[in-house]
């Protein structure tokens, strides 16, 4: 989805979380201290029209020598979810 590329993450994080994901870069570029950098959590993400759905968010980091950038991965699970309550519910 072209809409994301060039756009920081917290675009598709609901408020509650958007709000703090600045700070936390900014901390993890003075201390250097990774806390979500190269790893992956589920977390609940936004979509354009403000619904929210369960997602894998990882991210990585780019080094090009003159600049660092940051590359967010998302997959969706919403699937994968309700596969799992329907076989807990059974």
């Amino acid at each position: 989805h072209d809409e994301f590329i060039g756009q920081n993450i917290k675009m598709i994080m609901p408020m509650s979380r958007a709000v703090n994901h600045d700070s936390y870069l900014k901390k993890y570029m003075e201390s250097g201290v990774k806390k979500m950098i190269g790893t992956e959590r589920e977390v609940e993400a936004r979509r354009v029209d403000g619904s929210t759905f369960p997602c894998i968010l990882g991210m990585s980091e780019v080094d090009n020598g003159d600049s660092r950038q940051f590359v967010g991965f998302v997959k969706d699970i919403t699937d994968q979810k309700k596969k799992l309550h329907l076989a807990e519910s059974e």
